[in-house]
């Protein structure tokens, strides 16, 4: 059987990421194993839906959006050969649009600070080779498509660099001022 990895590349890709569903769709929380991905959904999750906390999956959606799912739910339809994962991939409605991507850095004190599209780029392409598999099974064609799709997402929606403490209270309300403020100036443009 194909690694699912490997197999869905063409519908979308797989980043080592956490997910929340946030008040205006989905936040990417990106970072290094040990970073804090965990952590944070975790303090997250009392305001925010947990859709993902290691795997994401993400994919562009019929209407010219990014969507998010658990990356863990599609790979293991696939292991277990249950038919229904190309049905799903397909469901917009199972998919939770993106609003931001945001790399994580452990820190003492909570900030919230742009990234450029680059950056962004860069990060995103980081979150897929940050898998085992896809770092080490990578054919060429599929780390061009990657990178397409990571462009894309990079372009689309607004990156953030979070250096942040365990002070729940500080994370959530930096994270909720900076994209209130965020929606506020694509809606003036």
């Amino acid at each position: 059987m194909p690694e699912p990895i490997v197999s869905h590349s063409k519908f979308g890709l797989f980043l080592h990421a956490a997910a929340v569903d946030g008040p205006y769709g989905a936040i990417l929380l990106m970072g290094h194993s040990c970073s804090g991905k965990t952590t944070l959904s975790s303090l997250l999750s009392d305001h925010f839906y947990l859709i993902a906390d290691d795997l994401v999956f993400a994919r562009s959606l019929n209407n010219g959006i990014w969507g998010v799912m658990s990356g863990r739910q599609i790979k293991s339809m696939v292991y277990e050969n249950d038919s229904t994962y190309k049905e799903i991939l397909q469901e917009e409605d199972r998919w939770y649009p993106l609003h931001a991507i945001v790399r994580i850095f452990a820190a003492q004190h909570t900030d919230l600070k742009p990234l450029s599209s680059i950056k962004t780029c860069e990060y995103l392409m980081d979150a897929v080779f940050e898998i085992d598999i896809q770092r080490k099974k990578t054919r060429p064609d599929l780390a061009q498509r990657w990178f397409q799709f990571a462009v894309l997402m990079a372009r689309q929606y607004p990156g953030w660099q979070l250096q942040f403490s365990l002070e729940k209270q500080s994370v959530v309300s930096l994270l909720q001022k900076r994209l209130d403020e965020t929606i506020i100036k694509i809606s003036d443009n």
